[in-house]
């Protein structure tokens, strides 16, 4: 499968594997990566299976379902594509540690990747569209202690999302503000997790 990306005019061949899909990417629109934007792609499944990083298999089936619909694509990509969301939320966890022992544990890392995650959701694609896919996180959960933690990490994440201002958003960016409210919530142990 090829991909042709276009970012500033200039041309990046992405050969991946199976079907030709055309994406065309266009400068200053939400997504992944600022100015990657997939438009016309009708495997966007395909197309998060073939990322370098694995985020397709990092979903479940209801998430994997919602993400099928090419009008969707877009969203789905933002989210779930090397550079989105899920990958970064799950990186900036893991940079939790604050010259103490804040993430000493994956239950405290797992609290602040929810609240990230959550908050950038919400930011990129408004409250519903962010409830939409934390839902479809949650509904393979195997265990309904750890979905009630999460959840109560999410909503935290939308709380801080809702408290950005303009301002804020010009000094520090939206993944900026969010990652620096957040991780004073996990240093200052406000997020929820097993201790």
């Amino acid at each position: 499968m090829t991909y042709s990306l276009r970012r500033g005019g200039a041309a990046i061949g992405i050969i991946a594997a199976a079907v030709l899909t055309c994406i065309t990417v266009l400068p200053g629109a939400a997504s992944a990566e600022p100015g990657l934007v997939l438009k016309d792609s009708s495997k966007s499944a395909a197309l998060l299976q073939a990322a370098p990083w694995d985020g397709y298999n990092k979903m479940n089936n209801d998430e994997k379902t919602w993400c099928a619909n090419i009008s969707r694509a877009n969203v789905c990509w933002s989210v779930w594509g090397p550079g989105g969301s899920a990958r970064w939320s799950l990186d900036k966890a893991h940079e939790c540690t604050l010259g103490g022992p804040v993430c000493a544990n994956g239950d405290e890392q797992n609290a602040l990747q929810h609240c990230l995650w959550s908050g950038v959701l919400t930011l990129n694609h408004g409250e519903t569209t962010a409830r939409g896919f934390l839902v479809r996180h949650e509904a393979n959960s195997n265990s309904d202690a750890d979905s009630k933690r999460d959840w109560v990490n999410n909503e935290t994440g939308i709380g801080v999302a809702r408290s950005m201002t303009a301002e804020d958003a010009y000094i520090y960016g939206t993944r900026g503000f969010i990652w620096g409210r957040c991780n004073h919530l996990a240093f200052t142990e406000q997020l929820t997790y097993t201790r």
